[in-house]
């Protein structure tokens, strides 16, 4: 298994029910809606300026699943995030290749998340603002 998945088994979730389960995590979602409102220079800061605001989606999701300790599968981030599946998967596919997602696949499909570099860099910012 790929360092820095998670492993815990719970029920799929929606971007909904990342931010109602997100209590104990409020600063990190505040943190996230400031890097959003600012997002070129948020993005930018964390992971350069070639992300469009479809990736920085998936890494919000992703992100969130991380910080709730839950798996996501691909298709359902990109379902979340209000993504086509090619294009989803197509960004996905860049940010593993980039080092911002690592993949396990499963009997029940592709879980990601974030790794631990990618992670680290975001807590970085969120710790700044």
């Amino acid at each position: 298994m790929a360092a820095g998945m998670v492993h815990a088994r719970k029920p799929m979730i929606t971007w909904d029910g990342l931010v109602e389960n997100a209590g104990h995590c409020v600063d990190v979602v505040r943190a996230i809606a400031t890097l959003r409102t600012d997002f070129k220079t948020g993005r930018r800061q964390i992971f350069g300026p070639s992300l469009s605001a479809q990736a920085w989606d998936l890494i919000f999701i992703f992100y969130l699943a991380q910080v709730e300790g839950r798996s996501i599968r691909d298709r359902d981030a990109t379902f979340v995030a209000g993504l086509d599946a090619e294009t989803g998967r197509r960004w996905i596919a860049y940010l593993v290749g980039s080092g911002v997602l690592a993949e396990r696949k499963e009997a029940n499909g592709t879980f990601v998340a974030m790794t631990p570099a990618a992670a680290a860099k975001i807590e970085a910012v969120v710790a700044g603002v």
